[in-house]
């Protein structure tokens, strides 16, 4: 009984600190993107408003994603591996913040966004398969249930589709337009 006890407050603690990561994280990655979006906003360039919108949903995608798999598989000992992870993403993800208004950028460091949020599932994968053997009762089933949202047929891409359609926004509104359509900080 006191080894089970241990046991949940390593746990616990463990939760505690990757739920703090991420939102700290995540609340860098919000500064950087912020910070590129305060001029496109007060300088009203309207066509870089949906890279603003796209940035914020990545975001929420990226963080809420985190949340769930935090409070279904994480537990002790603490993955550090899984953790380094989550600092790249986060990394890339502000630097792709930081090319509000620069399409080429946006999408190249979007797709590298993309590579690394693969590179985290996959690594994921692998946690979610070494604890499913030793997961008891209820949490064998959030176990289960984590596995088949990453590794279900529909839910397989959902990084790289909910990047791809978040995405679309900035992408629909920069086709056919010609470099002198777009507004700069000289011509308002």
């Amino acid at each position: 009984m006191r080894f089970s006890t241990a046991r949940s407050d390593l746990d616990s603690m463990v939760v505690e600190i990757e739920l703090t990561l991420v939102s700290i994280i995540q609340g860098v990655a919000l500064t950087v993107l912020i910070e590129n979006a305060h001029s496109a906003v007060s300088e009203s360039r309207l066509s870089f408003w949906p890279y603003v919108v796209a940035g914020l949903l990545v975001i929420f995608v990226f963080w809420s994603r985190a949340v769930l798999h935090i409070i279904t598989v994480i537990r002790w000992p603490l993955e550090f591996g899984h953790n380094f992870l989550y600092i790249a993403c986060a990394l890339v993800e502000a630097i792709l913040f930081a090319q509000v208004g620069k399409p080429a950028a946006w999408f190249s460091f979007g797709a590298a966004f993309i590579a690394l949020g693969w590179t985290l599932f996959v690594y994921d994968l692998r946690l979610i398969h070494a604890r499913m053997p030793t997961a008891p009762g209820p949490s064998a089933i959030s176990y289960r249930c984590e596995f088949c949202a990453i590794n279900g047929s529909t839910s397989q891409c959902f990084y790289p589709q909910c990047f791809c359609s978040i995405s679309s926004v900035p992408l629909s509104c920069t086709v056919g337009r010609t470099n002198s359509s777009v507004p700069t900080a000289t011509s308002g």
